[in-house]
């Protein structure tokens, strides 16, 4: 890429890292419906500054935690307690600055801020340094990654497509984490914008990725392996397949990213998707009054390509970043952008996940001990 490209590829990398036959809606499909189950609302006793990336904890119940304003990796307990990560030890001798960070089947699969990939056992330990060695070779590469998820060896991610020293190009890439993997583009797609403001719009569902094309009419698409074509899921919730435009001009700093957050909170739109058990869930936002958002999660069969019903969370935060895990599902409450990017982060909802399966979440949530 020519140093302008670089310059402004590794500036926004730096903002998405420091800024994570249908049933009529509402209503589950015959016979699965639940009574409402309990959740609860939980401070975090020691609140992350920032939030770039979160994932959980194998045979626990605990998140894991990306906070790149401390440089850590932060674990959550279901009771907001906290406990420092050890750094995985690296043979670079720069300073540790995670990115982001997502399961695989062997353990985890580290970003950093430089755009180097760690492959990580299950017990956080270094299996693997530079898992993706494409940065200086000739012909066609990755040159960022801007979000991403893990099917089986392959990582299929939102980026630039480095052709030469002077073109590139944005788009859907998959490409293997092994050295020197062929990259793939499975769809050219120039608009980044809603993929650089840290909400997920990629999922996995065994070796299938599914992703959110934020186009002005909005559609998920499914990728299978071995297969270089995106197939077009025809399920879509009706009254978010057009997207709104922005109107304020792209950040460039810290002091612009505020207006940009604001300006999102009075958008009605998809906010990420998430896979568990066969189905995909699809999350939106929508203002609810002053200050206030309603949080919907659509639950779509993919194979059957059918919406199977919504649910609305309880919680009406200005920004949400969900992580769904086998026991429970945990809905991380942030707060507005302000002045030098800092987000106030006070608490999470923890909503067990049948709750969220049978589409019976309650409307609102206990404290502990209440």
């Amino acid at each position: 890429m020519s140093r302008k490209i670089r310059v402004a590829t590794v500036w926004t990398a730096l903002l998405v890292i420091t800024l994570a036959g249908a049933v009529r809606p509402g209503w589950a499909a015959s016979g699965s419906r639940a009574e409402p189950s309990k959740c609860n609302r939980v401070t975090f006793q020691e609140p992350p500054l920032w939030i770039s990336s979160a994932t959980w904890l194998d045979n626990s119940s605990q998140l894991l935690v990306v906070d790149p304003f401390r440089n850590q990796l932060v674990s959550y307990d279901s009771e907001g307690g906290s406990q420092i990560v050890p750094p995985p030890r690296l043979s670079s001798a720069k300073d540790f600055l995670p990115a982001r960070i997502a399961k695989t089947e062997g353990g985890f699969l580290l970003e950093m801020v430089d755009g180097n990939l760690v492959s990580l056992g299950k017990q956080l330990q270094v299996v693997r340094e530079n898992a993706l060695m494409q940065k200086g070779l000739p012909g066609e590469h990755v040159g960022s990654f801007y979000q991403w998820t893990v099917a089986g060896d392959k990582i299929v991610g939102f980026g630039t497509l480095a052709k030469t020293d002077q073109d590139f190009e944005l788009g859907f890439l998959r490409t293997s984490l092994q050295p020197a993997g062929k990259v793939e583009t499975l769809k050219p797609f120039g608009h980044g914008d809603f993929y650089l403001i840290g909400y997920s719009y990629l999922a996995t569902l065994g070796d299938d990725v599914y992703f959110v094309l934020m186009d002005k009419h909005p559609a998920i698409y499914r990728v299978s392996p071995g297969s270089p074509n995106v197939e077009k899921l025809k399920s879509f919730p009706d009254e978010y397949r057009v997207l709104p435009d922005f109107r304020s001009p792209p950040p460039k700093g810290p002091k612009s990213a505020p207006a940009r957050f604001a300006e999102l909170e009075t958008f009605s739109m998809p906010a990420g998707l998430y896979a568990q058990n066969g189905m995909l869930y699809l999350l939106t936002r929508k203002p609810e009054g002053p200050a206030r958002t309603a949080w919907w999660l659509y639950k779509i069969d993919p194979r059957r390509d059918v919406i199977v019903g919504r649910t609305k969370l309880p919680t009406s935060a200005n920004h949400l970043l969900v992580v769904p895990t086998a026991e429970s599902w945990f809905a991380i409450e942030r707060g507005r952008v302000e002045e030098n990017q800092r987000q106030q982060i006070r608490s999470m909802v923890v909503i067990p996940t049948p709750a969220i399966s049978s589409l019976s979440v309650p409307a609102t949530c206990s404290s502990p001990g209440k």
